[in-house]
């Protein structure tokens, strides 16, 4: 019980978002195409006169990821969440989040997580996300718990699953469970 306060106590006094992203280097852009900047802002200005654009804010939330600008990219998901709202949305929000804060899974990126699993709590970003947060915290076996089901459920091309077998050995070891991991679908596991 004390382990389990203790971890309590460490989600708890995590930094904010916008703490961990400040200490972190800026991220190299994945689409070098000149132009692609310039339409970004052309887009964004569009878009102070139709914050409701659904469509607008989904193509600036990718074209700011494509650019490296992950909380400018974060911060348009979110208004796409707040436009449409179904799991998947607040998923991908969550998703951004914690690519610009390189890894960490903050308070804000917790909550949108909460609200993806609230709409859909079989979606797998957001339950992936969810055990790297308990990782983060303190709490293999919550992370256990909530990746060994995603890992046996698939689909086998999802992008946790590989993520999931390179740690999920060393979780279930933490959380005091004997695990194997299953065979890979279609070849030696």
């Amino acid at each position: 019980s004390k382990r389990i306060a203790l971890a309590e106590e460490l989600r708890l006094a995590r930094p904010a978002q916008s703490e961990i992203e400040a200490r972190l280097p800026p991220v190299a852009p994945f689409n070098d195409d000149p132009r692609l900047p310039g339409l970004v802002e052309e887009l964004r200005a569009r878009l102070e006169d139709r914050p409701d654009d659904l469509e607008g804010h989904i193509l600036l939330a990718r074209n700011e990821a494509a650019l490296g600008r992950f909380a400018e990219a974060y911060r348009a998901q979110a208004r796409v969440a707040a436009l449409r709202g179904p799991g998947q949305d607040f998923a991908d929000l969550a998703d951004l989040m914690v690519i610009a804060a390189g890894g960490y899974v903050s308070p804000e990126a917790e909550q949108a997580l909460v609200a993806a699993l609230e709409r859909d709590p079989t979606n797998g970003t957001a339950r992936y996300y969810a055990g790297l947060l308990a990782v983060q915290t303190g709490r293999p076996d919550q992370a256990f718990t909530l990746w060994q089901p995603l890992l046996e459920e698939g689909p086998a091309d999802a992008p946790w699953v590989a993520p999931l077998r390179a740690q999920l050995p060393e979780i279930a070891s933490l959380a005091g469970v004997r695990y194997q991991l299953p065979p890979l679908v279609g070849g030696p596991g």
